[in-house]
């Protein structure tokens, strides 16, 4: 793509290949698309047969190529009306194909621009560029130069690798030596494209120091000319526009800053495409230069993406060096960016000058001429990200702003939230959003007054006499929520307002949770619905009762929660308690108001109630344990040395030894009722366990052998928590429900309900760890449907979107249930069938394609068979999952080339083959390294994101390797091996020995830091002896051990939930901390927080990396933050690669962050030295 301006020849001086230049304008538009809701954004380019659309907010799911996208605006007082398909796009932006222009359309979009740069001419004219400013012109060209000379070299050094790395992992010869031919190009042109590339960037450069006075008029649309639009050219203007977009949105701060220099020093208003020295004027550089190569398209994107991966850094420092000198001669000399908040909810910068050495500039120079909008606020051009950078809060601006003291979240605040995160995600792909006209709005309800509270008091009463009159199943909950809101309606008692509507809300999940909390009596719960409209009634004029743990009505719900002892074959209302406890509920549940006095009299007879219970159960308990004391029965034999157990079951004897007496645990035997039953004794030797039932009653004994089986297979399952009060379990298990919900949206494809591409990935890459710690085998399997394409083209989105959905539910039923299944693409499947060699994996694909054979896709009264291709991999052969499903990609574009149905097996090549000879290899050189001291510490720091007094910055230690040559060496291959070979309890020991010794020797260092966060694996945790050492060495040393933290990743914590538990336990009486690591990313159980007593929580960073683009990751870490916070941990934000990150983070109220936005890692010893 050249530039708009550019219409005769490229910059580089090469043929110019578009049939139509393009036009710069800023247009407020609105975005439907078919199953979408409207998306607000604005036209930022046209031609006569596409556009540059750039979004407010990403839509959720991103716009897909293919997809058929309309668009409207006003450009005047003309009405604009187009219609396009989607050719390339990011969720930021999206590049349109109109179908079937409308000439009127584009002649007033025409006019509109033409007026625009007419205003910006007339701001203009009678400026000249004055001696000063051209030696700062000449300076900033100068850097530029140097810049771009780096810039290109580290290009070629990426462009070489990514082509090297596509050759080796090509699946068929021909597309090896596709790869090798083009890096054989590269090589021989590397000084031809040097030059090019520099003469490139200083003609974009001058071209738009001297921007041209009249614009190209736009052309009329006809089918003649139609006909000459290169679908290629139209690619690569897209790719252009995309990546400096790209780039824009993450050097944000320093661009706006340089554009209000630069519109200084030119004398004119200067917008984002204007900029001499913006992104564009590399990508565009780089692309020209590129052409000159005549490489396949397939190695043109290779090196395209090359690019990318090093352009942000370079061009960084360009722009602070560029700022530096501009502002050490006056111009501008200082921009204050303050935050403020849009109408719509969303987030904008506003600049302010100081020092302005000309006369009076706009204060925001990037705003176009004249540009009305169809509706609404138009957003100034500084304010097209809506993520904002930050000061970063290690160098804290001095006049920092006062911070307000936190304000205390209650339970209603926090559901309210997560409702709300939840709702922002799902809206964005309701069909309903659709039904919405273009240019309406959300259609608002009619304004409904308020209902008062007797009204709803009235309405609960009338709901209540309904449930009397008709019979319950025991335990069985009535949606009373949703009547009284239907009784409201119907009665024109008005709107719940926002209190009485977060109190029923709440107040609903809570007896919701209750009723399916398995250490709740089955035969209690009846009890408990009978209370859940009373204690509505009462938390509508009290809404204490669900906030304070210490309300006499919160406090009645948790001693009913407590009566076990009628979980029996007895009829809980036949006995005399039984009896005693029906009374009491009644007695609260008919009374119009229950006084203080009423409830204060039913939590003592409760009480009195428990307290008999207990006794009971304690005396029987006691006479069980006397007699398994007393008995003589023998220990059962150690196994036979032919009976000797695996790693796996190692693991479950393990976890089984762990168990305390008091633990509750639920049996799901073979031919008998699920039960919940005591761990009541353990014989001394530990091989011999007896359960208790709820009367202390002896009811189940087992050896370890058969009692780890249980657990392994799921037939027994500890019940965690089951001593917390049962409100607080009901809590805890409402907030992770609300938060997996949340966290649903942002893991599963809406149209397939499968997983998508970033979840499955994740999934994968646990699954390969756990292949290679425990030496199984998994097989990936690659699904393309063929004929794809061609239905969604002649056919239409809607044919594609069923056809999707059949053939997923058709895939998920041939691989089984226990095949991981996701979408990946947007005709392409993978399926990961864990344990199952490639044969096996094999017939199942078999089994796919018959059942395919026997489907036809019917649409519109026509019936088609549909054809697939296959790739099939082994994943033993692969360290990441990466890697994995590129081999997987690539077996199946080799399946597609063989002819329909077919199903190609990965043949891994000699490097991927060395793979077990190199883990051996690492092996040894671990066992070395550790021999040797040859391992290095390192570290990252963690800091606050809002400065707080008390709060100090601390730092994770990281491990690193060095080569015979003193280099350092990624750590992952090394760790992996490590964990492959139980070696990390050795590299933990050695870690945990030497930063206390490190933090011995430079004690005085410690008094300006919070500490330091040593990394434990998964093994560590489940090694007695680990426990041992680690009390020993804390017992040596006298550094103080609140500096101390210890980190464990949410997987291994809570798959080792007792291990863990006993773990940090333990440990913590020292006085140090700890972190879970990852979380968000596994399990993510609330609930096991209150056996997991951590002080930080660390968002997996996965959701961290993309927070200022994606609204997903944005509404998980909000989430997470905000159930963190409630549960009295501080959060820590991983991953933190951008300031605009950063500044999300401090608005959503993350405590702590990390990464190279940060700071990169160094040496421990330079960090305790400096």
């Amino acid at each position: 793509m050249a530039l708009p301006r550019q219409t005769a020849r490229s910059a580089a001086g090469g043929a110019e290949k578009r049939a139509f230049p393009r036009r710069p304008i800023r247009l407020r538009a609105q975005i439907t698309s078919q199953g979408r809701g409207i998306c607000d954004g604005e036209i930022r380019d046209f031609c006569p047969v596409g556009l540059l659309l750039v979004f407010d907010h990403p839509p959720a799911p991103a716009l897909e190529v293919g997809e058929q996208v309309s668009v409207r605006s006003t450009a005047g007082n003309a009405g604009v009306a187009l219609t396009g398909r989607v050719v390339r796009g990011d969720r930021l932006s999206a590049g349109l194909s109109l179908t079937q222009p409308d000439p009127a359309a584009l002649r007033a979009l025409a006019a509109y621009a033409d007026q625009a740069d007419a205003a910006r001419r007339d701001t203009a004219s009678g400026t000249t560029i004055d001696g000063r400013a051209q030696i700062w012109i000449a300076a900033c060209r100068d850097a530029a130069a140097r810049r771009q000379d780096i810039l290109l070299e580290l290009s070629l050094s990426a462009m070489t690798s990514e082509l090297e790395r596509h050759a080796d992992r090509a699946g068929n010869h021909s597309v090896e030596t596709l790869f090798l031919d083009a890096l054989a190009t590269l090589r021989r042109s590397r000084e031809r494209l040097r030059s090019t590339f520099a003469e490139a960037v200083q003609s974009h450069i001058v071209a738009r120091l001297d921007p041209p006075s009249e614009p190209a008029p736009i052309e009329r649309t006809t089918s003649a000319n139609l006909s000459l639009v290169d679908e290629e050219e139209l690619e690569d203007w897209l790719l252009v526009t995309d990546l400096s977009s790209q780039i824009e949105s993450q050097l944000q701060r320093v661009l706006i800053e340089l554009e209000r220099r630069l519109a200084e020093v030119l004398g004119r208003p200067l917008r984002r495409q204007d900029n001499p020295f913006g992104p564009q004027v590399f990508v565009q550089a780089f692309q020209d230069s590129l052409r000159i190569l005549n490489l396949p398209k397939l190695a043109q994107q290779a090196c395209f993406n090359a690019f990318r991966s090093v352009l942000t850094q370079p061009l960084e420092g360009l722009y602070e060096e560029l700022n530096g000198y501009l502002r050490e001669q006056g111009v501008v000399p200082e921009i204050k960016h303050e935050v403020i908040r849009s109408g719509d909810g969303g987030v904008r910068r506003r600049q302010n000058a100081a020092g302005v050495m000309r006369g009076a500039v706009s204060s925001e120079p990037n705003q176009a001429a004249p540009c009305p909008a169809p509706s609404g606020p138009v957003p100034s051009a500084t304010s097209n990200v809506a993520a904002p950078t930050a000061p970063s809060p290690v160098t804290p601006p001095s006049s920092r702003e006062a911070i307000p003291a936190k304000v205390e979240q209650t339970l209603y605040d926090l559901v309210s939230e997560l409702r709300m995160l939840r709702g922002s995600i799902a809206a964005a792909g309701s069909p309903q959003a659709m039904a919405t006209p273009p240019g309406t709005g959300p259609i608002e309800p009619a304004p409904v007054h308020p209902a008062e509270a007797r009204t709803i008091l009235q309405a609960l009463d009338e709901v209540q006499s309904e449930s009397d009159a008709s019979s319950v199943a025991d335990g069985e909950r009535r949606d009373y929520v949703g009547r009284i809101l239907s009784r409201l309606a119907a009665t024109g008692g008005g709107a719940l307002a926002p209190r009485e509507a977060a109190v029923l809300d709440v107040a609903g999940n809570l007896f919701e949770a209750m009723m399916k909390d398995e250490t709740v009596a089955k035969s209690v719960r009846q009890w408990l619905s009978r209370l859940e409209i009373p204690l509505i009634k009462l938390a509508i004029q009290d809404d204490s009762l669900f906030v304070d743990r210490h309300h006499v009505a919160r406090e009645i719900v948790n001693r009913i929660g407590q009566l076990q002892v009628y979980d029996t074959d007895e009829s809980a209302g036949e006995s005399a308690l039984g009896r005693e406890v029906g009374a009491i509920v009644e007695r609260i549940a008919t009374e119009p108001e229950p006084s203080a006095g009423i409830l204060a009299s039913a939590l003592k007879r409760l009480n009195a109630l428990v307290r008999i219970q207990d006794e009971a159960y304690q005396d029987n308990l006691r006479d069980l344990i006397a007699e398994c004391e007393a008995s003589r029965e023998p220990e059962p034999p150690p196994p036979a040395a032919d009976e000797t157990p695996d790693d796996v079951q190692r693991h479950w004897l393990r976890r089984a030894t762990r168990i305390k007496p008091g633990a509750w645990i639920r049996f799901a035997l073979e031919g008998a009722s699920p039960r919940r039953l005591q761990l009541a004794w353990v014989s001394a030797k530990g091989t011999r366990f007896v359960f208790a039932d709820l009367r202390g009653l002896k009811a189940l004994e087992l050896t370890l052998g058969r009692f780890s089986d249980l657990l392994r297979t799921g037939a027994a399952v500890v019940l965690d928590g089951a001593d917390e009060p049962a409100v607080d379990r009901a809590q805890y298990a409402m907030l992770q429900e609300l938060h997996q919900k949340l966290l649903h949206e942002t893991t599963h494809d809406q149209l397939t309900g499968l997983i998508n591409r970033r979840e499955f990935e994740r999934r994968l890459e646990s699954a390969l760890l756990a292949a290679h710690q425990l030496d199984r085998r998994h097989t990936l399997c690659y699904v393309d449907i063929t004929q794809f394409g061609m239905i969604n083209a002649r056919s239409g989105y809607e044919a594609g979107d069923r056809l999707l959905s059949e053939v997923s539910a058709l895939l998920q039923k041939a691989m089984g249930e226990e095949a991981l299944v996701a979408r990946v693409g947007s005709d392409e499947f993978a399926v990961l069938l864990e344990n199952c060699p490639a044969n096996y994996g094999r017939k199942s694909c078999e089994n796919f394609i018959r059942a395919l054979d026997q489907y036809r896709f019917c649409w519109q009264n026509e019936r088609q068979a549909v054809s697939v291709a296959i790739g099939l991999v082994q994943t033993e052969a692969f360290e990441n999952a990466s890697s994995l499903l590129q081999a997987a990609e690539s077996s199946c574009q080799a399946a597609a080339s063989r002819g329909m149905n077919h199903i190609e097996l990965y043949h891994p090549d000699s490097a991927h083959l060395s793979d077990k000879h190199r883990a051996v290899q690492w092996l040894g050189r671990i066992d070395q390294a550790l021999e040797e001291g040859r391992l290095e510490l390192r570290c990252q720091r963690i800091v606050p994101v809002t400065p707080v007094e008390g709060r100090l910055p601390h730092g994770e230690i990281l491990l690193a390797l060095t080569d015979d040559a003193g280099m350092t060496i990624s750590p992952q291959e090394f760790i992996i091996t490590a964990e492959h070979y139980h070696r990390m309890p050795a590299i933990d020991r050695w870690v945990v020995q030497t930063v206390f010794r490190l933090l011995q020797e430079h004690r005085d260092r410690l008094e300006t830091t919070g500490g330091f966060a040593i990394n434990l694996s998964g093994r560590s945790l489940s090694d007695d002896a680990f426990k041992a050492f680690i009390l020993a060495e804390i017992a040596q040393t006298d550094i103080p051990m609140d500096k101390i933290c210890f980190e464990i990743t949410e997987t291994a914590g809570i798959a080792n939930l007792s291990d863990a538990s006993d773990f940090i336990l333990d440990v913590k009486k020292t006085g140090c901390r700890f972190s879970l690591d990852d979380f968000g990313s596994g399990l993510s159980s609330y609930a096991y927080l209150k056996n997991l007593p951590v002080d930080f929580l660390k968002i997996d960073g996965g959701f961290v990396t993309h927070l200022d683009t994606s609204s997903t990751d944005f509404a998980v870490v909000k989430s997470i933050t905000e159930i963190g916070h409630f549960m009295g941990k501080e959060v820590i934000a991983e991953c933190v690669e951008s300031a605009s990150v950063l500044e999300l983070l401090r608005e959503i109220g993350v405590d702590y962050a990390q990464g190279y936005a940060v700071e990169t890692p160094r040496r421990l010893l330079d960090v305790l030295g400096g």
